[in-house]
């Protein structure tokens, strides 16, 4: 959505039924239904709107009762090199110089390099949320697969709270 307020285009992944993008255009009557006929559409979205979506973290740095986590949408690039980076500083380090992999990587939990605290993460759906001790993975397919449950992790003590249908 920002590369398209941006007017850098939109993204052909994004735009697809399940990831919910067309029906956030149409929320800003952007009703047209060919990508050219789309990208000509920004200017509805109100200002005050753009400027929340250029606001939104990248990586969540979240606190709670003494412990720090990481929120981070895909999880991290297990393929990325980062020597030499401080390991407290990889998460950082992996938003500035790899947000796609952040944001739109496919990267197994389990596969996920430890950093300097827990991350957790979505994007890949699972049938069951999972700690792996370095990472939380709670995606379990609410409102993107038939019969996905939402799924919300308590913290600190990193118990899983799964709903759906019964």
């Amino acid at each position: 959505m920002l590369a398209w307020l941006r007017g850098e285009g939109l993204d052909p992944y994004a735009i697809r039924p399940k990831m919910g993008g067309l029906a956030t255009l149409r929320s800003y009557k952007a009703m047209e239904q060919t990508h050219a006929a789309l990208e000509s559409q920004a200017w509805r979205v109100p200002d005050e709107h753009r400027q929340f979506f250029e606001e939104l973290a990248l990586v969540g740095d979240l606190h709670v009762e003494g412990a720090a986590y990481w929120l981070v949408h895909a999880g991290l690039p297990a393929h990325v090199p980062f020597a030499g980076v401080a390991y407290d500083q990889v998460v950082p380090w992996l938003a500035r110089h790899h947000a796609k992999e952040l944001l739109w990587g496919t990267h197994e939990p389990e596969a996920i390099p430890p950093v300097d605290r827990p991350v957790i993460m979505g994007h890949l759906v699972r049938d069951e949320p999972l700690d792996t001790g370095d990472v939380l993975a709670i995606d379990t397919g609410a409102g993107t697969v038939v019969n996905g449950r939402l799924t919300a992790v308590l913290l600190p003590e990193r118990a899983f709270v799964t709903v759906g249908i019964d």
